[in-house]
């Protein structure tokens, strides 16, 4: 699969998605890169590979595990206070969840469940890449095909972080296309891991 040329009718930003680029620097970025590969990573849900930290959560049952906590790192952890430093959320994540993409490897369109806080915030590492946002149930006015559906995309541009809230949090699903190569603006690139 290469990138994904689809006609997609352009929304404007779902309320409540903020983007906030070079949120880190690039040194920040290659020793937190350089500690999450030292790191176990479960493959649970395979083929991505994933670790968790702070509050579990039980993706089978759909509900918080009370009884296990794995505690955040402080190299992860000095990222998530910025967060609060720099008024991007209003409180500290108790939950960090890092998501290896490999090239070809996405995620479908989801809204998070319920039981997570507010805000949902993505740090996108050693890549750009172009999420989806679809507003579900909307269709375009375009004649072909009729079930198009009205998509937003959203350049999440390297050691950059967006933000989910009210709508875009609640409403507007968000997905990753399972792509070798993004494309914005007429540039193509291809998804790589460094």
């Amino acid at each position: 699969n290469g990138s994904r040329n689809l006609p997609v009718v352009m929304w404007c930003t779902p309320p409540g998605l903020h983007v906030v680029e070079d949120f880190i620097t690039a040194e920040q970025e290659q020793v937190l890169i350089h500690f999450l590969d030292r790191q176990p990573w479960s493959r649970q849900y395979r083929p991505r590979r994933w670790q968790l930290y702070g509050t579990q959560f039980d993706y089978q049952k759909r509900k918080v595990d009370h009884e296990r906590h794995r505690p955040i790192p402080q190299e992860i952890q000095q990222i998530a206070d910025l967060l609060v430093q720099r008024d991007v959320v209003p409180v500290v994540p108790n939950q960090i969840l890092i998501n290896e993409y490999m090239p070809g490897q996405g995620i479908v369109p989801h809204v998070d469940d319920i039981i997570f806080e507010e805000h949902i915030v993505s740090l996108s590492l050693c890549a750009s890449v172009v999420f989806e946002f679809t507003l579900p149930g909307a269709r375009s006015h375009h004649p072909q095909p009729s079930s198009l559906l009205s998509i937003y995309r959203q350049l999440m541009p390297r050691r950059s972080v967006f933000i989910m809230q009210g709508d875009a949090r609640y409403t507007w699903t968000h997905g990753l296309p399972s792509v070798t190569e993004d494309t914005w603006n007429g540039d193509t690139w291809a998804r790589e891991r460094e």
